[in-house]
Order: structure tokens, then sequence, then C-alpha cells
């Protein structure tokens, strides 16, 4: 009888599937070892939050406060929201004197128009008159937004108080006839 060779034994399968699982424990090992290196190097004596940025000169660092971004980010927000209700009040605007140049609208018509735009000019001039006060009230940053039915205010401040929703309602109100439940008020850090 012969004997059986030792590659009818151990098959290419056989060979592939050991070939594989010698790749994936090597792979394993390393993962493994490279994570313990890692592990140690997270353990500096640096707070949570603090940001570390590296400069190119003289390979010096500086550490920027978590605040200073905070601050960074509110001051996008302000500066986006404000270009966005610019670009939806010019909208507004064209639409309106669209329609007002339509041409096919009747006397009665053009005067709803009309009095929408005087209404709608009438709010931004407001929206503008609130802003300023606030700010002159020592408010850092402030957004409103006024409809025919209600108002929306936004401060950037480190805490608002009942004091400071006083001033920015005092100041809504001197502007705009609006009962307390349609008010808004949001805080801003």
């Amino acid at each position: 009888m012969r004997k059986p060779r030792i590659n009818m034994i151990i098959g290419k399968k056989h060979l592939i599937i050991a070939g594989l699982a010698l790749v994936l424990s090597v792979g394993l090992y390393a993962n493994f070892a490279l994570s313990n290196q890692v592990q140690t190097v997270d353990k500096k004596t640096e707070n949570y939050g603090d940001t570390t940025f590296v400069s190119n000169q003289n390979n010096m660092t500086e550490k920027i406060d978590t605040d200073e971004i905070k601050q960074s980010a509110s001051d996008e927000y302000f500066a986006k929201a404000r270009i966005d209700k610019k670009n939806s009040r010019a909208e507004a605007t064209e639409v309106l004197k669209s329609i007002y140049n339509g041409g096919d609208l009747t006397n009665d018509e053009m005067q709803v128009v009309a009095q929408d735009t005087m209404k709608m000019t009438e709010l931004m001039e407001s929206e503008t008159k609130i802003e300023t006060v606030l700010k002159a009230q020592g408010f850092e940053d402030v957004l409103c937004y006024l409809s025919g039915t209600s108002a929306n205010i936004i401060v950037k401040t480190p805490g608002l108080d009942s004091a400071g929703a006083a001033k920015i309602k005092d100041a809504l109100l001197s502007e705009v006839d609006l009962g307390s439940d349609n008010i808004t008020i949001v805080e801003v850090n």
C-alpha cells in the first residue's frame, strides 16, 4: 500500500487558512502593542479640553484656552446670523418689489403691498434700534428678529440674570407692542 503524500493530507485550502490565521494573529499583536504605546503617551499632565498648537518657528507651542474657542464660535454664529438675516430681508424686499411692479394689480392690492412694505421697513428699523439700545446697555452682541406678532432676541452674555432679561424686555417693549408670552430671549455664551 502506498503512503499518502503530505501535500494530499494538507491541501491548498489548509495552507491558505493557516496563512490567514497567521496574518490575523500578527495584526492583532501589532494592534495591541500600538494601543499600549498610545495609552502611555496620552497620560500627560494637561487639562481636559486644552488645545495645543505647535508652530514651525523654533518648535514653540502655544496653548489656547477653551474659552477663546467658545468666544470665536459665538462670534462666528452672530456674524453668520447677521448675513442670513440681511439676505432674507433683501429677498423679501425683492419679492415685494416684484409684486408691486408686476403691473397686473388692482389699486386695493397695490395698497396692501405698500402697507406690507411699510410694515417690513418699520420692523427692520425697530430691530436695529433694539439691537443698538441693548448693546449700549452692555450686552456684548445682540440679534433681534421681529414679526408682527412675536419677537426673538438673541444675546451674547456669560450669564443672563433677571435684571438683564428685564433690560431686554424694556428695550423691546419701548419699540413694539407685544405680550410677554410672545417674547423669546435666547442666550448664547
